[in-house]
């Protein structure tokens, strides 16, 4: 079948788009991952309009890891019509991981007065005060997540997700007046989730 080679050089290529896209925002947010703080810390002395702000659409490779979902379940589709046996795990597993990518993808990132906003393509947004935002944990490899740990819960972040807005992590720093203390950036005095 020549199909399968073909989907799987398309999921092959997305997922590698992806890592490729991961390792471009680790590039890119090596200071704030260091602990370097972003200019005009703490908030108070920011100048106005220095930071991101408004609402701030995604880039498009926010869709990545859903089509690479969709062409693993195309894959396992055509597998399971070859013969396959082990292709009905495949196809769930890939569905799952589209669906779950077009549902949870982040759609928007909001920076305002008040606080943070993550807009997600079919969940509920995830609104953080500043005030509210305890740690900011970045991801120990290129592929992690950069976690924000509030007073009421947890949101992860990926890569993707901040492909060419990583300066809103700056804003988050500055305006939520964190301070680095060895792996993450907290609110002076706050515990870290695993101490």
């Amino acid at each position: 079948m020549v199909l399968l080679p073909v989907l799987g050089a398309a999921f092959g290529a997305t997922v590698s788009t992806l890592v490729v896209v991961d390792l471009l925002s680790w590039r890119r947010t090596a200071a704030v991952r260091a602990g370097r703080a972003p200019p005009g810390h703490p908030a108070l002395m920011a100048p106005p309009g220095s930071w991101p702000r408004g609402s701030l659409r995604t880039s498009p490779v926010t869709f990545l890891a859903a089509v690479a979902g969709l062409f693993a379940a195309a894959w396992g589709t055509v597998a399971l019509v070859a013969g396959w046996s082990g292709s009905a795990v495949v196809i769930a597993a890939s569905t799952f991981v589209a669906a779950s990518g077009f549902r949870s993808r982040v759609a928007a990132l909001d920076v305002r007065g008040a606080g943070f906003r993550i807009r997600y393509a079919a969940r509920r947004d995830v609104f953080c005060s500043w005030s509210s935002i305890r740690s900011l944990v970045p991801p120990r490899t290129p592929l992690g997540a950069w976690r924000v740990i509030t007073s009421v819960g947890t949101a992860s972040l990926m890569p993707s997700d901040l492909s060419g807005h990583e300066r809103v992590l700056d804003a988050m720093v500055a305006l939520a007046g964190l301070e680095f203390e060895g792996r993450s950036w907290r609110r002076g005095g706050a515990r870290a989730p695993w101490s």
